[in-house]
């Protein structure tokens, strides 16, 4: 569920508890029809849109002859302040008042605890009679499903948000403010407990048949609700776990405990030969650059044992090309063209690119463009803030570049590209990405990534690691996924649990 109010925010639990609550009151009004008065919304409230002044006339501090501009973000956050000149044409709202969001998601959304002028998204509630009813109770049943729900059933496009006239089919039952208030004090002292995460309780002695009714019924739907906490509790748990699992099966791979060795593999330290060979032969043909030589690695820097078969190196031996992509790209964004692969296209827990949201380039056809290209199989690495998330290009992902805060590492063909992406996703290497953090900003140096100590098995044995590890990973998926479709799930059960309750109430009565 959303947050319901702008003071509580990211306060699930709450925002469903004190709805079902609200919704008991509709209920309390069936079974004590004479404490309760029949009416419309209208009957008792009125409604004040707000306006939308130019944007022209925004600043971004206090002035003289300015006042606060209200938008729903702002009775959440004060962190983008905008000031407007005033003006009569303005709806002002203070601290105290109840107001309305009245668009797409924001519908229904209780904003309150502000002063200035409010924008056209919001609607302030205006009360008819102060003497017949109480704001704090006004606040709560706001919450009711029945108000949201018909709120948010109303037939209008999004930004047409709902008029009083809408409001006007809103059927009420309000017992007299003595009353309110009386239920008002209840359910403050469930909000309070709920806010501060204490165990509620409350205080039967001198309570009349009204408030007594109510508090066994709320106390039905708290405990309800309590249940379905202690499931979705227990489904989080087991996340947790699956998590942990696929941490431990990554570990295990780079630790040489995930698959068995086979002592007729060729040795590693023969593949590093290879390799060597490989690369001087491409630097002779100025294929690559002449590369600087690596220190050799301290006893300090090793954290494991590895198997027989396996060595010990520095990740610069086994890459052809580690680079960067320049400051100077945003000039060259686009709506179409080449894809623009950003640190948010990148995951701290997969190697598979995130493609949700994308930028495009038109690049430049020189010497940049071409540097920076990528290829398939090519594994990126962000560099400054949250270092070490990855990120590998698949086979026929056609035309992209990179930005100047994501790394480029592209293997020596003679190595398993996936086995080091899984050993780039371990925490024996996630530790060696947060190490040499400097600066204001985390950050990271090309350098640093050819430093990095890594792991080898012989290539028979990357490749099946990087096999029994697509195969266990699957049944991690398979598990996460099934998790979370059991979460969605009680949620669902629970809010059905509740309406079916409520009807049952009804029926009693």
């Amino acid at each position: 569920m959303a947050d319901l109010t702008s003071i509580y925010r990211n306060k699930p639990k709450r925002d469903f508890s004190i709805q079902a609550c609200a919704d008991c009151i509709n209920k309390i009004a069936l079974q004590f029809p004479n404490e309760f008065k029949e009416g419309l919304f209208t009957d008792f409230f009125d409604i004040a849109g707000g306006t939308q002044p130019p944007k022209s006339t925004f600043i971004n501090e206090q002035r003289e002859g300015y006042v606060k501009f209200l938008q729903i973000r702002d009775f959440s956050s004060d962190s983008t302040p905008t000031f407007i000149p005033i003006s009569k044409n303005n709806k002002l709202c203070n601290d105290n008042d109840l107001v309305l969001g009245r668009y797409g998601a924001s519908v229904g959304k209780i904003l309150t605890g502000k002063t200035g002028a409010y924008n056209v998204a919001c609607a302030k509630i205006i009360f008819l009679d102060d003497e017949k009813i109480d704001k704090d109770f006004l606040f709560y049943w706001l919450h009711s499903s029945y108000f949201q729900n018909f709120l948010t059933s109303i037939s209008r496009s999004a930004q047409g948000g709902f008029n009083k006239n809408d409001l006007s089919r809103i059927k009420t039952f309000f017992p007299s403010i003595a009353v309110q208030r009386k239920l008002t004090s209840i359910l403050k002292t469930i909000d309070i407990a709920l806010i501060n995460g204490h165990k509620i309780e409350f205080e039967k002695k001198e309570k009349n048949n009204i408030e007594l009714s109510f508090i066994e019924l709320v106390e039905k739907f708290l405990s309800l609700i309590n249940e379905g906490e202690e499931l979705s509790t227990e489904l989080t748990h087991q996340l947790t776990l699956v998590k942990k699992l696929r941490q431990q099966l990554l570990q295990d791979a780079v630790q040489g405990k995930l698959v068995p060795q086979n002592p007729n593999d060729e040795p590693a330290s023969e593949l590093l030969k290879k390799i060597k060979a490989e690369k001087q032969k491409l630097i002779a043909e100025k294929k690559l650059k002449k590369e600087k030589e690596l220190p050799p690695i301290k006893a300090e820097e090793i954290p494991f044992e590895i198997p027989e078969g396996w060595v010990w190196c520095r990740l610069g031996e086994i890459v052809n090309i580690v680079t960067s992509g320049s400051r100077d790209w945003a000039k060259y964004y686009s709506l179409e063209g080449a894809v623009f692969v950003r640190m948010g296209n990148l995951s701290k827990d997969s190697y598979n690119l995130r493609l949700d949201k994308i930028q495009y380039v038109k690049p430049p056809r020189n010497q940049e463009g071409n540097r920076t290209r990528l290829e398939e199989n090519d594994i990126l690495i962000s560099i400054t803030g949250e270092v070490g998330n990855l990120g590998l290009i698949p086979k026929d992902f056609g035309e992209a570049y990179i930005n100047q805060h994501t790394a480029l590492v592209r293997l020596n063909r003679n190595i398993i590209t996936k086995f080091i992406c899984n050993l780039f996703l371990s925490v024996t290497m996630q530790k060696q990405f947060n190490a040499p953090q400097r600066g204001m900003k985390n950050s990271f140096r090309l350098t640093d990534i050819d430093y990095l100590v890594i792991p080898l098995p012989p290539l028979s044995e990357q490749l099946r690691i990087v096999q029994k590890l697509n195969e266990l990973m699957q049944t991690c998926n398979a598990l996460e996924s099934s998790i979370k479709a059991s979460a969605a799930q009680n949620e669902k059960l629970l809010q059905q649990i509740l309406r079916e309750a409520l009807r049952k109430e009804v029926v009693v009565v």
